[in-house]
C-alpha cells in the first residue's frame, strides 16, 4: 500500500468514526446490550453474548482509530525528516 492509499484509509476511517448513522448504529447495539446485561443473571448466556456485542463494538472502534492514529504518526515521521535545520 503506498503512500497516498494510506492516507486514503485513515481519512476512510476517520469519515466513518464520525458518520451520523454509524455513530447512532453503535449507541442503539450499546444500549441494547447493556439492557440484556442488567436483565439476566450473571454468567447466563443472554449475558455473555451481549458482552460479547460490547467487545466487538469496542473493538471496531479501536481498530478504525489505530489506523487514523497509524498515519498521524507516519505524518509526524515525515514531517521531521523534511525538516532539516543544519
Amino acid at each position: 500500500m503506498d503512500r497516498l492509499e494510506k492516507l486514503q484509509r485513515a481519512q476512510d476511517a476517520s469519515n466513518l468514526l464520525e458518520q451520523p448513522l454509524l455513530k447512532e448504529t453503535f449507541n442503539a447495539l450499546e444500549e441494547r446490550a447493556l439492557t440484556d446485561i442488567r436483565s439476566s443473571e450473571p454468567g447466563s448466556l443472554t449475558a455473555t453474548a451481549a458482552c460479547a456485542t460490547m467487545k466487538v463494538i469496542h473493538d471496531i472502534k479501536e481498530h478504525l482509530k489505530g489506523v487514523v492514529n497509524d498515519e498521524k504518526v507516519a505524518e509526524q515521521l515525515d514531517s521531521r525528516k523534511k525538516f532539516r535545520p543544519f
